[in-house]
């Protein structure tokens, strides 16, 4: 209960701390040669703390949200993780040579001196021409010279005349 009584006195020594800290700053830079120095309320006894009768209970840990609880037992990276992985992964791949392009596929003429054939020479020797032969002249026109009359004549069977 004395405490109590004190609150006041203690809260007003407060409020003055800034006050007397000024007027003692101003008077050592007017007067350096002299001491001031206001009396000074007598500093309270420190309070013997309460023995404690029981060891202090440790601090909960924070409850994850749902969605880090769900990651966690699923043991999937967050976004940022994912895009990490990726991004070392093409890192290492283009450092190792990595898988480039892809395998180089090289299609060979159906028949020789085909190169050098106009579009018309090449439809009249599609005509009547087996399965096997039309499908090797789609192949070789899709990866070279992409002649669309020659690669539609390979889609169906032409009529003889």
């Amino acid at each position: 209960m004395p405490d109590l009584l004190r609150l006041p006195l203690r809260a007003a020594e407060l409020a003055l701390a800034p006050t007397r800290f000024a007027v003692k700053t101003i008077w050592g830079l007017l007067y350096p040669h002299d001491d001031y120095d206001a009396p000074a309320a007598p500093e309270p006894a420190p309070r013997p703390e309460p023995p404690q009768t029981r060891p202090p209970r440790p601090r909960a840990k924070p409850k994850p949200s749902p969605k880090a609880a769900r990651r966690a037992v699923r043991h999937e990276p967050t976004r940022g993780e994912a895009a990490a992985m990726r991004q070392r992964q093409r890192m290492e791949e283009q450092e190792a040579g990595g898988p480039g392009p892809g395998p180089e596929v090289d299609v060979a003429e159906p028949w020789e001196g085909y190169a050098a054939m106009s579009e018309e020479q090449v439809l009249d020797r599609l005509t009547g021409a087996d399965e096997a032969l039309r499908l090797a002249v789609r192949l070789y026109e899709s990866f070279n010279a992409d002649r669309q009359q020659v690669l539609y004549a390979t889609e169906e069977p032409v009529a003889q005349p």
